[in-house]
């Protein structure tokens, strides 16, 4: 099994803001309960301050070298309960996603931070998306979902990956939206389980998608299908950003 290491794309990457303390100092100074100080009182009386709590967002896990929000401990929470509802111990799972053990424990007591890869290969070897981990299911028949709460990950490499569609009971379905600097790799993802299909489609810059070692260059307007279950990879060697859309499916396994 291979260990943590910040080497390749698809190893487990260490977290350079995952000390405690920078998450500490960074929630003490933006926490609901600090809020920011505001005057109030005529002109010429005394002025005195009172505190306007500040209201986060809903859950929007984000990832950077900058902290915008961060809900390590909920996260943590998903991940647990998804691994113990479909059957995973904590050796099982780091087998099938090839992160240590140590790593997955310390992810669910809300120590550490995974980055984007990391998430992405806990959820394929659970057989699930990254989306179920970042928010609730709903059941709701319509489902509006505004951009200030759409979960969103920014990794260190600066390229983010924000989830547009709902995690809803019994499918698996991820549609995402993501942004690369140029001249950025994103990475290389696991292969998906068996069956699995996925979709991308380019609406700005340049997308190299990398498919059992063979690569596909697309251009703006430009979409390509693959097998999800192929080992894949996205890189923007272009000269601007590039922003493109992926939409996955991964067949529904019974839990027990």
């Amino acid at each position: 099994m291979r260990q943590d290491s910040a080497g390749s794309p698809a190893s487990t990457a260490s977290n350079p803001v995952s000390s405690i303390s920078c998450i500490t100092t960074f929630l003490a100074a933006s926490s609901p309960a600090t809020g920011r100080a505001i005057r109030s009182g005529s002109p010429g009386a005394p002025r005195s301050s009172k505190v306007e709590p500040l209201t986060p967002p809903p859950l929007r896990w984000r990832y950077s070298a900058i902290v915008k929000f961060m809900d390590l401990v909920e996260l943590g929470r998903r991940l647990r309960a998804e691994r113990q509802s479909r059957g995973f111990t904590l050796e099982a799972l780091a087998a099938g996603s090839e992160v240590s053990r140590s790593m997955i424990s310390e992810i669910e007591r809300g120590a550490k931070a995974p980055t984007v890869l990391v998430l992405a290969r806990l959820a394929t070897a659970l057989g699930t998306t990254a989306a179920r981990l970042l928010e609730e299911s709903s059941t709701e028949r319509i489902i509006v979902l505004r951009h200030q709460q759409q979960p969103a990950i920014t990794d260190v490499g600066g390229w983010e990956r924000r989830v547009l569609s709902p995690s809803l009971p019994g499918v698996e379905f991820e549609f995402i939206r993501t942004s690369v600097p140029a001249g950025v790799t994103v990475g290389e993802f696991a292969a998906h389980a068996p069956g699995s299909r996925e979709y991308a489609a380019v609406e700005q810059g340049e997308l190299t998608v990398t498919i059992d070692g063979v690569d596909h260059t697309l251009q703006v307007g430009d979409a390509i299908y693959y097998a999800g279950d192929t080992v894949h990879a996205f890189a923007n060697k272009g000269e601007v950003e590039c922003v493109y859309y992926t939409a996955m499916h991964v067949p529904t396994k019974e839990l027990p």
